[in-house]
């Protein structure tokens, strides 16, 4: 275990001690890529519950996630992974660059605090799976957490996702489900061991059934939203029809 998974587990209790800690999600295109997309932003109050979420659509939303950090100067906001790739980095906050410093120093990297809390249990931790493992999604199945398993896309998956509900929905599952891990954590009955059984189960929702049922529900909601439209017209035209025949008649 290293000085910065035990810096970012006493972030993460500081934040627990003054109550001032904001859980944060956000989909993109190609993280690694020069030119990153945000196409959704959503944060959760650990304490309150209270969701804040903005989607693409919004023309503002670089501007809105400046304002909402501005709002909470002495929060702490808890990432699954921060590092260079993923983390307020990808916003364009406008700040000087001390104080961007500043905002970092109060930003959590939950998946490195979990590391120093699995060897401070002598549990050991999940490490890097080939092929890759979305940790938070094996640790609530590892820990029997009741959550949205049908909304969860994969980050890989989430690149090429337009749908803005499908991936708000993602995101809520996400979040809400690192809010029980800490719950849990702080109760010190997190499990975060290596489970080979639990491996499995988890790279599922990466694989092609998992995209092929993802693509189906994005075309999904189109569908459903072009049948309301037609349906729509056909009672606003049967009814047009029903006042015009009693206009007729009488």
């Amino acid at each position: 275990m290293t000085s910065a998974e035990k810096l970012h587990y006493d972030r993460l209790q500081s934040a627990l001690k003054q109550r001032k800690l904001i859980l944060f999600q956000y989909s993109c295109t190609q993280i690694k890529k020069e030119n990153v997309k945000i196409t959704s932003v959503f944060a959760l109050d650990y304490f309150s519950d209270a969701e804040w979420y903005r989607l693409a659509s919004n023309p503002l939303l670089h501007r809105d996630v400046s304002g909402f950090l501005a709002e909470r100067k002495n929060y702490y906001f808890a990432f699954w992974n921060y590092n260079p790739y993923y983390g307020f980095g990808k916003f364009d906050l406008r700040l000087s660059e001390e104080d961007f410093g500043k905002l970092e120093e109060r930003c959590i990297d939950l998946d490195a605090a979990s590391q120093y809390y699995g060897e401070k249990m002598k549990q050991g931790y999940i490490g890097k799976m080939k092929g890759g493992l979305d940790k938070r999604y094996y640790l609530a199945l590892l820990n029997n957490l009741n959550f949205q398993r049908d909304d969860w896309i994969t980050g890989k998956h989430e690149a090429n996702i337009r749908n803005l509900q499908v991936l708000k929905g993602s995101s809520r599952a996400k979040i809400h489900v690192i809010r029980d891990l800490i719950e849990l954590m702080q109760k010190k009955k997190l499990l975060v061991k290596l489970d080979t059984s639990f491996i499995k189960k988890s790279k599922k929702i990466g694989g092609v059934p998992a995209l092929i049922r993802i693509k189906l529900k994005s075309r999904w909601e189109i569908i459903e939203k072009i049948l309301l439209f037609v349906l729509g017209s056909i009672v606003t035209a049967l009814v047009q029809l029903i006042f015009g025949l009693f206009f007729h008649w009488f």
